[in-house]
C-alpha cells in the first residue's frame, strides 16, 4: 500500500475514530483502524463491534491495500508532524509515514484480523437539517441515566410522528428524577420508528460529533442498527433493545402557566443559589 493524502483531512478523520475503539479490551485489534487504499480514496473504518465509523477521504493512491494501525499512536503522530501532505508506505504489516523531514515507522496487524464490515448498500435514508438533530441531542442528552445497569434509560428515546400538518422526530430522555422532551420539524412523512428507538449515550455523542449543523445529513434504520451519513462519513449504531418507560404518563397535556424570563438573568440567579444549595436531595 502506498498514498499521499492532506495532512489536515487525515488528521480529521482519525480524530473522528478515537472516541469510538476500544481502550480497554481483551482484544487488541478493536484499539486500531483500518486503513483502506483504492481508487484514489482512503477509507478509515473503526468499530467497538456495537459502533461502526467509515469515512473515506480523497487521495493519491499509487498501490492499493489495507493494514490496520493503533488509532491513538497514528493520531499523536498525525498530529505531531509538519507539513501540507503527507506520505504513507506499507510493506508487509509495517507503515512508513512521512513528511518534510519527519519519519516514522509504526507496525500494524493484517487488516484479515479486523472484525468483517458488511457494506450496506442501497439502506433508505431521509434528508434531515443537521441543525434539527444536534439541536435535539442538546436539549435532552443531559437528562440521560449515567447508571449503565439501567440500559433502557442509558439513551434517548427517538420517535417520529405528527403534529398537526407538521411531520417531526421526538427525542426523550430521563433519569428517573427528571425529563427532557425536545421536538424537531422534518420536511415531510420521514423515518418509522415504530414504537421509538433507543440510541444508547456513546453511539449519540458520536452522532453529535459528525454532524455539521450548516449542512444536511442523511439517517435511516436498518438491522436494529441507527445509521447517519454526512458528506464524508458513514456512522452505524447499535441500538438498546429495551422497552422505554411511558414519557406520556408524566408528560401532562394541559396547557400550564408559562413565564417567559431573561435568560441571563435567570441564569445568574440560579448560579446565585447553586453556592448555598446542597447536593442531597430536600436540602438540609
Amino acid at each position: 500500500m502506498e498514498f499521499k493524502i492532506n495532512r489536515e483531512t487525515f488528521l480529521d478523520g482519525i480524530q473522528k475514530t478515537l472516541g469510538i475503539v476500544e481502550k480497554k479490551t481483551t482484544i487488541p485489534i478493536l484499539n486500531n483502524i483500518l486503513l483502506k487504499a483504492e481508487n484514489n480514496k482512503i477509507k478509515i473504518i473503526a468499530t467497538d463491534r456495537e459502533i461502526i465509523l467509515i469515512s473515506d477521504y480523497d487521495a493519491e493512491v499509487s498501490e492499493n491495500g489495507e493494514i490496520t494501525i493503533s488509532a491513538k499512536k497514528m493520531y499523536e503522530m498525525i498530529r505531531e508532524i509538519q507539513g501540507e501532505t503527507i506520505s504513507f508506505v506499507q510493506k508487509n504489516n509495517i507503515v512508513k509515514i512521512s513528511a518534510q523531514r519527519a519519519f516514522y515507522k509504526i507496525p500494524g496487524l493484517p487488516a484479515e484480523d479486523f472484525p468483517s464490515i458488511a457494506d450496506d448498500k442501497d439502506i433508505p435514508l431521509y434528508k434531515i437539517k443537521g441543525v434539527v438533530i444536534k439541536d435535539l441531542i442538546n436539549k435532552t442528552a443531559f437528562a440521560m441515566a449515567t447508571d449503565e445497569s439501567r440500559k433502557n434509560l442509558n439513551g434517548v428515546l427517538l420517535e417520529e410522528g405528527v403534529d398537526g400538518v407538521d411531520h417531526l422526530l421526538r427525542m426523550v430522555a430521563t433519569d428517573g428524577h427528571r425529563l427532557a422532551l425536545a421536538k424537531g420539524l422534518t420536511s415531510g412523512p420521514f423515518l418509522k420508528t415504530g414504537k421509538g428507538i433507543i440510541i444508547p449515550r456513546k453511539g449519540l455523542m458520536e452522532i453529535k460529533k459528525i454532524i455539521d449543523e450548516n449542512e444536511e445529513v442523511k439517517i435511516g434504520l436498518h438491522k436494529n442498527m441507527f445509521i447517519v451519513k454526512t458528506e464524508n462519513t458513514l456512522l452505524k449504531v447499535s441500538l438498546v433493545d429495551a422497552d422505554y418507560p411511558d414519557y406520556k404518563k408524566v408528560v401532562s397535556t394541559e396547557k400550564g402557566i408559562r413565564i417567559v424570563l431573561e435568560k441571563e438573568y435567570f441564569l445568574h440567579a440560579l448560579k446565585r443559589m447553586s453556592v448555598v444549595s446542597s447536593e442531597r436531595y430536600g436540602g438540609g
